[in-house]
């Protein structure tokens, strides 16, 4: 049989060896080359929780809701946390392969190549520890499983009380309408609050979903559907927005109320609705 046959032994692992290098080199370079793009703030999602929801035909008093803030969904819970570590060793070892589940070490053994299959395994076993050593690194390289430090959620929620209140809801909401609200008025009042944020891994990062409740009054025994508001960040790294003293988490925040803020003044009084300090 000569050397340089196709079917010598000795040639098909080191071809392989030679792939293998050359297909880590090239993963290895697309999964640097590709840079995931932090996404712009999504639209508000709104839903009645029961019934329709009526539109105010006069200007509202607006008043904020009295019930706390839940900031405990900042902590990433010990079970979505072991959830995101499988998922990150799953996408880090899918590359990896065992050559030995190969035909071709089967049909080496059947032909009877006595002498050369024990050192063809050997060659093959090489290979399969240099190739899955490498898709291993080019797995890691390309992960984009993004899992926050553990203990942050204190911080998040700190810098979240410090600037985002049912106050700070309705003092925006107040800004959108045309002509203000006046105070004095008994009724109608809506009632705003932020319910509660909640720190959302993503691909690449995480963001932080914020959720808050709107409710019309327009008499003593007559209340309007309650409304649910969500809006979500920008997605990005926790550290990103713990650095600065916080600066860009505040950035963040404050689109995220204003979002919330102009679509509860578009559901009940879209006539009305103007760009703050107007």
């Amino acid at each position: 049989m000569p050397i340089n046959s196709p079917s010598w032994p000795l040639a098909q692992p080191s071809a392989r060896c030679l792939i293998a290098v050359l297909l880590c080199t090239s993963l290895l370079a697309d999964g640097c080359a590709t840079r995931r793009l932090a996404p712009e703030i999504v639209p508000v999602h709104s839903w009645a929780e029961e019934g329709p929801v009526e539109r105010l035909a006069t200007v509202p008093r607006i008043v904020a809701g009295e019930q706390p803030v839940d900031v405990s969904g900042f902590e990433i819970t010990g079970e979505e946390r072991e959830r995101l570590q499988a998922l990150r060793s799953g996408h880090i070892h899918q590359s990896t392969a065992n050559f030995f589940k190969d035909p071709w070490l089967v049909e080496c053994l059947v032909r009877g190549v006595v002498v050369l299959c024990p050192l063809a395994i050997i060659m093959m076993g090489v290979g399969n520890l240099v190739y899955n050593a490498g898709a291993m690194i080019v797995g890691a390289a390309k992960d984009d499983t993004y899992i926050p430090p553990e203990g942050i959620g204190v911080r998040l929620a700190a810098l979240f009380n410090e600037h985002a209140r049912s106050t700070t809801l309705r003092d925006e909401v107040s800004k959108r309408i045309f002509p203000h609200p006046n105070d004095q008025v008994e009724f109608p009042y809506l009632v705003v609050r932020i319910e509660s944020p909640k720190l959302v891994p993503v691909p690449g990062g995480a963001i932080f979903e914020v959720t808050a409740r709107s409710q019309a009054i327009t008499a003593p025994d007559k209340k309007g559907a309650e409304m649910t508001h969500r809006a979500t960040s920008p997605s990005r790294k926790v550290d990103e927005w713990l650095a600065s003293n916080g600066k860009l988490f505040r950035g963040d925040l404050d689109a995220v109320v204003d979002a919330l803020s102009t679509n509860i003044v578009s559901v009940y009084m879209p006539e009305q609705l103007t760009a703050p300090g107007q």
